[in-house]
């Protein structure tokens, strides 16, 4: 059975509902473009919704999505969520002060999925 969400607050909603329950947003009335969409969707209770939004925006790198991947990068609640946004933003944006900050002392998933997109520097220390 396929399970439909409300285009504005993602509550489950029945598949003829006309207007969420919860919002009272209409269901059938999203006028929205496709990466409108994907940015709303980084907000998702769902978090491999919010991951493929990330990925998907980083793949046709969407220079509107900067500001929210920017936030979504830098938000320790799920640190998956966080590299991929990280990750996107660097393919986009590879000089952006945070993806300076994160490329240097970042949390080391967010850290290691921006290296694999830009040149960082390299983390081996003298012994001596």
């Amino acid at each position: 059975m396929i399970t439909w969400f409300c285009p504005e607050c993602f509550a489950e909603v029945d598949a003829g509902a006309e207007r969420c329950p919860a919002c009272g947003a209409p269901t059938d009335a999203d006028d929205r473009t496709y990466e409108e969409k994907l940015m709303r969707a980084l907000h998702h209770h769902l978090s491999d919704r919010r991951l493929l939004a990330a990925r998907i925006l980083g793949a046709i790198r969407s220079r509107g999505a900067v500001p929210e991947l920017a936030e979504a990068a830098a938000d320790r609640t799920d640190p998956y969520v966080a590299a991929e946004a990280a990750r996107s933003l660097a393919l986009i944006q590879p000089d952006h002060p945070l993806v300076r900050r994160l490329r240097e002392d970042g949390p080391m998933l967010t850290r290691a999925a921006v290296c694999e997109v830009t040149s960082c520097p390299d983390d081996t220390r003298s012994t001596s």
